[in-house]
């Protein structure tokens, strides 16, 4: 019985989606915020999410247009499973994608990441031209000379904390 309520996220990485991993795992949940959402989505919108392309796109629309996947979420449903969306408090960085490096004071890297997505962020380990902020900790490494190069605002904890409150 303790176990009938799970978190979207984890339902979502549990389902074992071909081409889905824990970020754009977490992607499906902050924007859909439920299983039943996910499930309508056609690839078409999928793909107008970030970091979600065709081929992502396909595999999330083709697995949930299997007949087998569709009587196992009926059966959880009918034994009493509850699927709990995920608790978001803003969209004050909605369409911005964060990377995190380096060691943070404050949060965990884990933290911080949960707290961009929860103000409807997205959060990558890699820095590219589609990302907008790199929040750096001690010892960043090489991430803060890409951002660099490639004109990325970079946040220090305190600047990154600032825009949390």
């Amino acid at each position: 019985q303790s176990h009938k309520t799970v978190d979207l996220v984890q339902f979502i990485r549990a389902l074992n989606i071909p081409n889905i991993g824990e970020e754009t795992g977490r992607t499906l949940a902050y924007h859909y915020h439920s299983i039943d959402a996910i499930r309508q989505a056609k690839t078409p919108e999928l793909t107008a999410l970030q970091d979600i392309g065709a081929i992502v796109a396909q595999s999330i629309e083709d697995f949930f247009d299997r007949e087998d996947v569709a009587n196992y979420l009926a059966k959880l449903e009918q034994v009493g499973v509850t699927i709990k969306e995920p608790e978001a408090v803003g969209d004050a960085f909605k369409g911005k994608k964060f990377v995190v490096t380096g060691t943070l004071e404050h949060f965990s890297r884990e933290g911080a990441k949960e707290a961009i997505r929860k103000l409807g962020g997205a959060v990558s380990t890699s820095v590219s031209k589609n990302t907008d902020f790199l929040v750096v900790g001690e010892n960043p490494g090489s991430k803060l000379e890409k951002a660099k190069d490639l004109g990325v605002t970079v946040l220090s904890e305190d600047e990154f904390r600032t825009k949390l409150e």
